[in-house]
């Protein structure tokens, strides 16, 4: 299966972003789904930055995390 792997620019135009450097900031800062790290470079998923945009741009949960059904517990309370 082949991706497209999108470089910033990319992903600034669909975005209607003013810079590269304002898609470098989202990614650095987990907001952008698919990030991939080729190196020193970096590139993005377009399906999955596609599906983000589709969802509202909320990222799926991790189905891992979505199976727990308990929330986490306050550290310093009694059990």
């Amino acid at each position: 299966m082949s991706r497209k792997l999108a470089k910033a620019s990319e992903v600034r135009e669909l975005f209607d972003l003013r810079s590269n450097a304002r898609v470098y900031e989202l990614a650095r800062r987990s907001m952008l789904p698919a990030v991939v790290r080729v190196g020193r470079q970096v590139r993005f998923d377009m399906a999955k930055i596609r599906l983000f945009i589709e969802e509202g741009g909320h990222q799926p949960l991790d189905r891992e995390k979505s199976k727990s059904t308990q929330a986490p517990v306050a550290r310093g309370t009694a059990q």
